[in-house]
């Protein structure tokens, strides 16, 4: 007999159709968040394939890990040989989890796991049993990474095999294209960011020289309409972001089309950001080495 998810029940029949309307009332298993795990220290407990993944995402988002096992798999040298990373040879002991952020287990023993997760539980620390998402107080989901674009993927535990789809189809999707987007969404943001930070300043210096000077009227010292101003300015920063994201740009990048990213750039910025758009774009742009023949 199949057991029914207590959060399911036949009331979730519309009477148009027969449709179920289950997904509007479920309440979410897990909190999404991005964590930041820089310098932050992480423990994982296990030294096979399983815990050379986890260490590999933990080192690439800056964690400094420490991997504790009985014994260490060819597997977990090989991915793992490049990773700066502490290793100790020998049974997880409870103490371990003692100055960790985060801890991972990987074991493929269940009573170790378990354990893990009741230390880690006992002093409030975030922690992740592999293939157990009812013993672990977060997930880890399955993740597409393109530079600073994070697309990650989870079913809550219920479909592992579908999550990696998902992930796979959206991997084809989202090329290396976005990442160099990005690092040009950046650049132009900082830009313009440095721009407003000048003319905040500008304007401060001449509030301050106006506080100053004695024919000066007091009531004249501030005026409203600089807020209105700076509201301008924030909207109008705003469009252009729109403009950018909405515009062929993505796709100019990936044809690696330097004179098709200049026209876009130059409509939508123009000469009063930077004389010269090319130094926004020019490293992002990969050239062949192919002649016309080879093509």
């Amino acid at each position: 007999m199949i057991k029914m998810d207590s959060r399911f029940n036949m009331s979730n029949l519309n009477s148009t159709g027969g449709k179920m309307d289950v997904c509007t009332q479920l309440n979410m298993q897990h909190y999404p968040i991005c964590l930041d795990i820089k310098d932050k220290n992480c423990l994982v407990v296990g030294g096979g394939a399983v815990g050379a993944r986890k260490v590999l995402t933990l080192v690439k988002a800056g964690g400094q890990v420490t991997v504790v096992s009985t014994d260490f798999s060819k597997t977990f040298f090989e991915k793992t040989f490049h990773c700066r990373i502490k290793k100790m040879t020998r049974p997880y002991e409870s103490s371990d989890i003692e100055t960790m952020f985060i801890v991972i287990a990987a074991t493929d023993n269940m009573q170790v796991n378990r354990q893990i997760a009741e230390d880690a539980r006992n002093c409030g620390i975030l922690c992740n049993i592999a293939d157990y998402p009812e013993g672990s107080s977060f997930i880890l989901p399955s993740i597409v990474h393109q530079g600073d674009l994070l697309i990650t993927v989870s079913t809550s535990g219920s479909s592992p095999a579908l999550a990696r789809k998902l992930r796979k189809d959206l991997e084809q999707q989202f090329g290396d294209e976005y990442a160099r987007f990005l690092i040009l969404m950046g650049r132009i943001r900082n830009m313009i960011l440095s721009r407003q930070n000048a003319h905040s300043q500008h304007s401060h210096d001449q509030d301050a020289h106006s506080q100053h000077s004695p024919d000066k009227d007091v009531h004249s010292q501030y005026s409203p309409d600089k807020d209105v101003h700076s509201q301008h300015s924030s909207d109008q920063h705003a469009a252009v972001f729109r403009r950018l994201v909405n515009s062929d740009l993505l796709n100019k990048i990936a044809l690696n089309d330097a004179s098709g990213i200049e026209e876009i750039l130059d409509e939508i910025l123009g000469s009063t950001f930077t004389p010269n758009l090319t130094i926004l774009y020019k490293d992002l742009i990969f050239t062949s080495t192919l002649s016309s023949e080879e093509r």
